[in-house]
């Protein structure tokens, strides 16, 4: 983990409970280093980016929890696991390329298809029949649309490590260079 934050950085994370290695599962390194490495690199980093640039644009801020499987990731058995969904895993239903998709990306193509040419049109992501998702309103008001079959709304999302651990106690590049 060091290669990746520096010895610093990385003794904080390790330090954090809710990174610590779990001896009951055989693959809790892998795991583990992936779950910081999301969260770090991609959706704490993102989401303090988007609260700072809100009081300048309309931002929306969306987690996708079920995805179609991208074509780097077909030999990677923890993409491929039921419920993973990994990086470039969106790509193929951002562009309705998802090979021999389920009724459920199909749905779930059509709606970001939707969301993201509404929103170039009119800067509201928002369309008929859909979940209704306003734009952020602040930290404590992210209004994360969750996207799934049965998408849902938060106010927050990881607020036990974005913002006191990932931005806090561990700073991401931006905020150190």
């Amino acid at each position: 983990m060091g290669y990746f934050v520096g010895a610093t950085r990385a003794q904080g994370i390790c330090t954090c409970s809710q990174f610590q290695l779990d001896d009951s599962n055989p693959d809790t390194v892998r795991d583990t280093l992936s779950l910081v490495g999301t969260q770090f690199f991609w959706t704490c980093a993102n989401q303090m980016n988007a609260i700072t640039y809100s009081s300048h644009a309309n931002v929306y801020i969306y987690e996708l929890l079920q995805g179609c499987t991208y074509t780097d990731n077909l030999n990677d058995p923890l993409c491929t696991e039921p419920g993973k969904v990994c990086h470039e895993d969106d790509l193929p239903l951002v562009f309705g390329t998802c090979s021999n998709p389920t009724s459920q990306q199909l749905a779930m193509s059509r709606e970001i298809i939707g969301r993201w040419t509404s929103f170039a049109a009119n800067g509201n992501p928002n369309i008929p029949g859909a979940t209704q998702w306003s734009k952020i309103g602040g930290s404590s008001n992210l209004n994360v649309l969750r996207m799934s079959p049965t998408d849902v709304v938060n106010a927050t999302l990881y607020p036990n490590v974005c913002g006191p651990i990932f931005g806090g106690t561990v700073p991401f590049n931006f905020q150190i260079f």
